[in-house]
C-alpha cells in the first residue's frame, strides 16, 4: 500500500477476483484508471496498518480457491505488472455481460482507446481475447 501502484494493482486484482465469483461485495465505479473502490481502498489500509494485508496461513475455501484459479488464468503472470492488470480490468469493465457483436466489439474497442490513449489498439484487442477466453463473454 505504499506506492500507488500498489494501491492499483490491488484494486484491480480486487475487482477482476469479484469479477470472477469472489463475494467481496465492494461497489466499483469508473474512475481515471479504470474500475475503482474507495471502500476497498480503505478495507486495504486498515488491514495494512493491522499488518494483515499479507498473511501466508489463511487457507482458502473451495470457492476462494476456484476464483483464484480463474484469476492466474486470466492474469497469468502479470500480477505485478499493474499497467496490464488496468487494461484487463478496464476492458472487463467497460463490457457488457453477454455475447456482443463484432460492429459492437470495434466501438467498444474504439471507446477504450479513447478512455484509454495509453494502450495501443493492439494491446487493447489482446486484453479483450484474453477477457473472451476467460468465458465471460
Amino acid at each position: 500500500m505504499r506506492t500507488f501502484n500498489d494501491r492499483l494493482r490491488l484494486q484491480k486484482i480486487g475487482y477482476l477476483a469479484q469479477e470472477l465469483g469472489a463475494d467481496s461485495g465492494f461497489t466499483f465505479d469508473w474512475y481515471l484508471n479504470g474500475p475503482y473502490s474507495p471502500s476497498l481502498t480503505r478495507m486495504l489500509y486498515s488491514a495494512d496498518d493491522l499488518g494483515t494485508l499479507t498473511n501466508p496461513e489463511v487457507k482458502l475455501t473451495s470457492e476462494e480457491l476456484l476464483v483464484t484459479s480463474r484469476l492466474r488464468e486470466l492474469v497469468g503472470n502479470k500480477f505485478e505488472d499493474s499497467r496490464e492488470l488496468e487494461l484487463l480490468a478496464s476492458v472487463w469493465y467497460m463490457t457488457p455481460k453477454g455475447k456482443i457483436s463484432a460492429h459492437d466489439k470495434a466501438r467498444l474497442l474504439v471507446s477504450l482507446e479513447e478512455l484509454k490513449p495509453q494502450f495501443k489498439q493492439s494491446e487493447l484487442s489482446r486484453a479483450w481475447r484474453r477477457f473472451s477466453n476467460s468465458g465471460r463473454n
